[in-house]
């Protein structure tokens, strides 16, 4: 899972295209790839916690070349994991 940590306003939104993107989601133009899922809208995770303290600036190819603490680093919990809603 991914951690919220430091996700919010337009780092949220950074992540959600860098993330769809990676997934393949193309939204048509001028449409946001989708949306950071946070806190009660999101089920929490089981398996190991892999990225922390995530920063996407937007270019990125995968959401582990955004800035973080590190493959699996981090001081978070699995209520603190972010979900991820992508844009067909």
């Amino acid at each position: 899972t991914v951690c919220d940590d430091g996700i919010a306003g337009m780092v949220e939104t950074r992540f959600a295209e860098v993330a769809c993107r990676e997934l393949r989601f193309t939204p048509p133009s001028g449409v946001p790839a989708g949306t950071a899922l946070l806190y009660e809208a999101t089920v929490d995770g089981t398996d190991p916690i892999w990225l922390d303290d995530l920063v996407c600036a937007g270019p990125e190819a995968t959401v582990p070349a955004c800035m973080s603490r590190g493959w699996g680093i981090h001081n978070c919990s699995h209520p603190e994991d972010i979900g991820l809603s992508c844009v067909p």
